[in-house]
């Protein structure tokens, strides 16, 4: 791993230094190595340190690229003469979607069906498919959900989607609706083992880890259509628990909540598939790193 900005000592965050993963404080700029840049850092493609590697974007989400080039942009458009300089010269580096297209250089990983389908459509090549997958502590804690004491609680996650939520929230005063937040790991798997549903009607920039753990724990899952959550490879779950988040698809929604309380062990078997996909993601990912890399 290597930590920007580069020669930082002691730069792991106190919450991963019990994966004791390897770092290193310079590399060797050259172009027998491999980096491998996150897309929500894309200004590294022009970085002199690893400018003779070959560079590889890995695509963890869709949704959160924007935010950074759009702030390049914005930083540099009130600048004489920007948009010719930029066509005609790349006077400005900017990693914009079109540049990176251009450039038959880069190398892709796609963390979901959602990214891979977006790159494909901006004519993005190069681009192979490498996921990931919970924490084996967690998959560790799972247990059979329908052997599990659980309440009637509908939890949800406040940092995604959350004006649609209290809309649901309102027209739902008869549910219990409890807000994932301040919390440790621990506390939040003995929530999830203990609650019946997780809803998520945030924007779903890549194969989300809250509905995979929430699924994981035993809880009925229902999602919205944006996003990751529109491809069944990412969230596979049935039709039936996905909703558009329109107000006019409250009710209906609400009607799936109390299904899935009063119901649950019925309900909760429908995740059965998704709780498998989940359970093989480390074996599936070992597999497709082995074949992007030709690791034996």
């Amino acid at each position: 791993m290597l930590y920007i900005p580069y020669g930082s000592e002691n730069p792991v965050h106190p919450n991963y230094e019990h994966y004791k993963v390897p770092y290193a404080t310079q590399v060797q700029n050259s172009k027998e190595n491999i980096v491998i840049i996150p897309e929500a850092m894309p200004q590294l493609i022009f970085d002199k340190e690893i400018s003779k590697m070959q560079q590889v974007i890995w695509w963890l989400s869709v949704d959160n690229f924007f935010p950074y080039v759009n702030g390049l942009l914005q930083r540099h458009s009130h600048k004489k003469m920007f948009k010719v300089k930029q066509l005609f010269f790349n006077y400005y580096k900017i990693p914009t979607v079109k540049y990176i297209a251009s450039k038959r250089k880069f190398y892709h990983l796609s963390q979901s069906a959602y990214a891979t389908e977006f790159l494909k459509n901006n004519n993005i090549h190069h681009v192979a498919y490498l996921s990931d997958y919970l924490n084996k502590a967690f998959l560790s804690k799972s247990s059979s959900p329908s052997q599990q004491e659980r309440k009637n609680v509908v939890l949800y996650n406040p940092k995604k989607g959350l004006e649609f939520t209290k809309l649901l929230i309102g027209q739902a005063p008869h549910i219990n609706f409890v807000p994932i937040e301040n919390m440790t790991p621990e506390q939040v798997s003995e929530l999830l083992a203990s609650s019946k549903v997780y809803i998520d009607f945030g924007n779903h920039p890549g194969k989300d880890r809250f509905p995979r753990e929430a699924a994981i724990m035993g809880c009925c899952i229902i999602t919205n259509k944006k996003g990751s959550a529109n491809f069944f490879e990412d969230v596979p779950i049935n039709d039936e628990f996905k909703f558009e988040d329109h107000i006019d698809d409250i009710p209906k929604i609400v009607a799936k909540i109390d299904t899935c309380l009063e119901n649950y062990n019925q309900e909760q078997s429908k995740f059965d598939h998704y709780r498998e996909v989940i359970r093989n993601e480390e074996q599936k990912f070992k597999a497709d790193l082995a074949k992007i890399f030709l690791i034996d």
